[in-house]
């Protein structure tokens, strides 16, 4: 049973961001694992973080298998793997996270855990190595008026204040089971941080909606549409066709004047800095055009 209620974890949260986007269901996401890590020993709890994390990133992040194969041209069953991969290294995050919830339970006593673990997961989130870092507040990009809370607390602010509302959902469990009916307080209060939350964004986001529009800027996006064929060509020779093919785009579109010009994240197979060509460096262009 327990391991079904970490398999929810994972199924909960990638269905809170896209594809999906079923935001609501972030609060009460990770409680499920929470709530099977209780009575487990920490080698129990490792895995059933870890496979909260793995099955969630494998479903959230499934893009990445497709990105191998358009991208990097590698065979289905290639991609397939390299997400499998990444999925199982990313749900190590989760894992270290089950591991330290059984320690704070003990020692951060019978309410100071609803703080202490929160914390120690916003704190993964920032320290954790990863190739596609995401938070939980990402899942709320559809309602931004619930993230300005940012402009006080950081990034980190409303996932904070997710992870504090999902400790509450299992406190309050923990108590019906234990028949203490006394914590309608705790949820009351995690309901109103998230209400002073939203009536601040509502606020901020009225100074957005009414700011004056004093003009638009232009924006020149270049696209060399650059193929697999080419990236598996030498660097020297593709790489030069492929800056001045980019080069000669950008030249153009300097003719309009743009306030920003955005070349393509993945379309070089090269760093430009390495090129023996000192002229072979985008950081040049305004001086040589």
């Amino acid at each position: 049973m327990s391991l079904l209620l970490a398999l929810l974890t994972g199924i909960l949260t990638l269905l809170c961001f896209p594809r999906f986007g079923w935001w609501p269901l972030v609060f009460v996401a990770q409680a499920p694992l929470m709530v099977a890590l209780t009575g487990l020993r920490p080698g129990q709890r490792f895995v059933h973080g870890w496979l909260s994390g793995a099955v969630m990133t494998a479903g959230m992040q499934y893009w990445i298998a497709n990105t191998l194969m358009d991208m990097s041209a590698f065979p289905a069953w290639m991609a397939g793997l390299g997400l499998l991969i990444y999925a199982a290294y990313s749900g190590l995050q989760w894992g270290v996270f089950a591991l330290v919830y059984g320690a704070l339970r003990r020692w951060s006593g019978h309410r100071g855990w609803l703080f202490t673990v929160p914390l120690s997961y916003i704190l993964l989130e920032k320290l954790f190595p990863s190739l596609f870092p995401f938070t939980l507040a990402n899942a709320l990009f559809e309602v931004p008026v619930l993230l300005q809370v940012a402009e006080f607390t950081g990034a980190s602010g409303p996932s904070l204040l997710i992870m504090m509302i999902a400790c509450l959902f299992v406190q309050s469990y923990e108590d019906i089971v234990r028949k203490r009916y006394t914590e309608h307080l705790l949820m009351t209060a995690g309901a109103a941080i998230w209400l002073v939350a939203a009536v601040w964004g509502v606020v901020a986001m009225r100074g957005v909606w009414n700011a004056p529009i004093r003009g638009t800027p232009t924006i020149a996006l270049i696209q060399p549409n650059v193929t697999i064929e080419e990236k598996k060509r030498s660097r020297s020779k593709a790489g030069a066709e492929i800056y001045e093919r980019t080069a000669a785009l950008t030249r153009e579109a300097l003719h309009l004047r743009p306030d920003l010009v955005i070349w393509p994240e993945g379309g070089f197979p090269f760093r430009f800095t390495r090129m023996s060509d000192p002229g072979f460096n985008p950081r040049n262009l305004n001086h040589r055009y």
